[in-house]
Parts: structure tokens; C-alpha cells; sequence
């Protein structure tokens, strides 16, 4: 891995095909979109499906069911 092997990578990931460009494109909105769905779903279960709340102080039934 020589010093000048970074800089030619870079520009021969610019010289790929449109399509693969594109391909890319989707994939990394795809995976923005799974990633803030999974980071999000977590506070929704343990508000609305369990009734937790985040504020709630740590020993109430409140902040028990968010934190379960």
C-alpha cells in the first residue's frame, strides 16, 4: 500500500459506469433510510407500544416500560 495507491483508487472510483454510479447512489439512501429506521423504531416501541416515557424518573412504572 503505497502512497500512491489511495489517490488512483479514488479517481478510478470515479471512472465506473452511470449505472453503477446510480446502483451505488440507491443503495447508500437505502441504507440511510434502514439505519434511521432502526435507530428511530426503538424509541417508538418503548413509548407508544409499551407506554414508556424517557423522562419518566428511573424507578416509576413509566420509565421501567420505556427502558424494558
Amino acid at each position: 500500500f503505497g502512497k500512491q495507491m489511495v489517490p488512483s483508487q479514488l479517481v478510478q472510483l470515479f471512472k465506473i459506469p452511470v449505472v453503477l454510479k446510480l446502483l451505488v447512489c440507491a443503495d447508500v439512501c437505502s441504507w440511510t433510510a434502514i439505519m434511521g429506521f432502526n435507530i428511530y423504531y426503538t424509541d417508538y416501541v418503548g413509548q407508544v407500544v409499551y407506554g414508556g416515557n424517557p423522562n419518566a424518573p428511573e424507578n416509576s412504572p413509566e420509565g421501567r416500560a420505556y427502558d424494558e
